[in-house]
């Protein structure tokens, strides 16, 4: 199997990376990464440490997320502008593009790329670990390296 470069080059600027986050995007992503969530079979606790919150904030954000979908036009302003926290932004964009990659790479053998992340992976990035350890270390440049590991897998 070809090695996979560990690295990624950035070629050109996206202005809209400067933008401030949009709490409807980020509220879809919350309600998205919760059935993700459920799909690695994570607890409470990961998933929190996932996104860089608190248990309890987790569970405060699904239901934000939740409420949202229901909400009238001025409540989901009110509910939007909670959930439009950058660090949040960034840990779901992280997030969803390694299980989107994962599904993608794994479209044949969809059990497979769900449980990715929790099988021990050989490759210097990993070195023999589980891909969840080092997500679940609260750091978010761990969260960048798997995504970046992800993103190459198709090269």
């Amino acid at each position: 199997m070809k090695e996979i470069p560990t690295s990624i080059l950035i070629t050109e600027f996206s202005p809209w990376i400067l933008r401030p986050p949009d709490g409807r995007l980020v509220a879809a992503g919350i309600r998205t990464f919760a059935k993700i969530a459920k799909a690695w079979e994570l607890t409470g606790a990961d998933a929190a440490k996932l996104m860089g919150v608190s248990r309890a904030t987790y569970y405060r954000l699904r239901k934000i997320a939740a409420d949202e979908r229901e909400a009238s036009p001025s409540g989901k302003v009110v509910l939007r502008a909670r959930l439009a926290d950058p660090k949040l932004h960034e840990h779901l964009s992280l997030l969803l593009g390694i299980s989107g990659d994962l599904q993608s790479y794994y479209a044949k053998d969809r059990a497979y790329g769900e449980q990715w992340v929790r099988q021990p992976n050989s490759n210097r990035v990993f070195g023999g670990h589980v891909p969840l350890e080092l997500m679940l270390s609260g750091n978010v440049a761990a969260l960048w390296t798997v995504r970046r590991f992800t993103q190459n897998m198709f090269r």
